[in-house]
């Protein structure tokens, strides 16, 4: 029961966008470790049962978390889950089958969770007072090399963290999280990025004006026929806003060019992080 693979391969665009949240992922990080039930799940994050339950069954759902155990203590039945790997990478079948929209925009609501956790992290350090205390590293490197190369390279970062992946019982241990992108800038020599349909220039989307004093509420729904229409929001709010919770972040960069609030806001930590940047278009 304890043993799983090294590595598993993403079978599905749904996958991705499953892990596209950054409890999901900390859920992962925890059953990648040991075997647990929804109850300790929840103790171990520090979250409510029901909400440790229904994020277990969506990533058993997509295939990134099995059952592996069922035991029966005092006449309940508890229920062991694990991650189907240690590590999950996207292979290339996937990026090649895909269509560019859909891979891009799930690739996107996963930077946008991460994106989400880096300012969260941030804008707490701010307002505890403890700014230069806490270490949120920022840093962008480029470097020359070939695919084999690179593909070492990212393995030998891995393996750093191998030491502190589980939890050591030492002074002033937090858990902490990094995010590492390895990315080509430039096409090999001789051929040319893939361009769109000759004769096709890009449509600007159409810009459209919303004002509301009061309250109003956007769903998916709205937002993907915003988008679907080729227009972008251009929202101000006196009062009460909110975003439904199963809208993405990428919906929200693509439906919306501008955001005003002055009032209270209701969405995702990834969604308000987009609108934070819309305030400053």
């Amino acid at each position: 029961m304890d043993d799983i693979p090294e590595t598993y391969a993403i079978e599905s665009i749904e996958q991705v966008r499953a892990m596209a949240d950054e409890l999901r992922i900390r859920i992962v990080d925890q059953l990648t470790l040991q075997p647990m039930t929804v109850t300790q799940v929840g103790e171990a994050l520090g979250i409510a049962p029901n909400k440790a339950h229904y994020h277990v069954r969506e990533l058993e759902r997509v295939g990134l978390v099995r059952l592996v155990e069922t035991r029966e203590k005092g006449g309940i039945l508890e229920k062991y889950y694990r991650a189907v790997a240690k590590n999950f990478q996207v292979p290339d079948e996937l990026l090649n089958t895909s269509s560019p929209d859909e891979l891009i925009a799930a690739v996107n609501e996963f930077i946008q969770v991460v994106n989400a956790g880096l300012l969260a992290a941030m804008r707490r350090e701010m307002q505890q007072g403890t700014h230069g205390e806490e270490v949120i590293g920022m840093s962008t490197a480029a470097f020359w090399a070939t695919n084999e190369e690179a593909k070492a390279l990212d393995r030998q970062i891995n393996a750093l963290f191998e030491p502190y992946l589980k939890q050591r019982g030492v002074a002033g241990e937090r858990e902490r999280r990094i995010a590492h992108y390895s990315y080509t800038v430039s096409a090999p020599s001789g051929e040319r990025a893939a361009a769109g349909p000759a004769g096709e220039p890009e449509l600007k989307p159409k810009r459209r004006m919303v004002v509301v004093a009061g309250a109003v509420g956007y769903s998916r729904a709205e937002l993907e026929k915003v988008v679907a229409n080729n227009e972008q929001l251009d929202i101000r709010v006196f009062g009460f806003c909110t975003f439904a919770d199963d809208i993405p972040a990428s919906l929200v960069e693509r439906a919306i060019a501008r955001f005003r609030l002055r009032g209270q806001l209701h969405a995702s930590d990834a969604v308000r992080a987009v609108l934070q940047l819309k305030e400053k278009a």
